[in-house]
């Protein structure tokens, strides 16, 4: 099997730190938006973790034969500071925004349903 050059890999896993910053903000919105429990946020913690090893896993395996070299936790980790240096505050704050309206979509039927009740109840008391 051959391998990729060294400054390429590190190239590949600097964008991967990068991405895995993205995500992290992804999930850092959901739980700004949508202020859930501790216990789902744990879930939450788990679930970004597997995402992240699964990353990390599938791309050594593919891109370095499974090797895994200092050089490429510091790639992982120069991206991740680099993306939260620079753009974090935008792709946080799109995420929230979009996740806003994915609440407003969720809740929908049930601001439809509770100003559909509280304009019964008007129209009855003027009767």
């Amino acid at each position: 099997m051959n391998t990729l050059p060294q400054s390429q890999i590190f190239i590949l896993f600097l964008i991967i730190g990068i991405f895995i910053g993205i995500l992290f903000d992804f999930f850092r919105a959901i739980r700004k938006t949508f202020k859930i429990s501790d216990f789902i946020t744990y879930i939450q913690d788990i679930v970004f973790m597997a995402i992240v090893g699964i990353i990390i896993v599938n791309n050594l395996l593919i891109l370095n034969n499974g090797n895994l070299r200092f050089f490429i936790i510091v790639a992982i980790i120069f991206g991740i500071t680099i993306y939260y240096l620079s753009i974090s505050k935008l792709f946080f704050t799109i995420f929230k925004i979009f996740m806003k309206f994915i609440k407003k979509i969720i809740f929908l039927p049930y601001n439809i349903i509770k100003n559909g009740q509280n304009f019964q109840k008007k129209w009855y008391i003027l009767k």
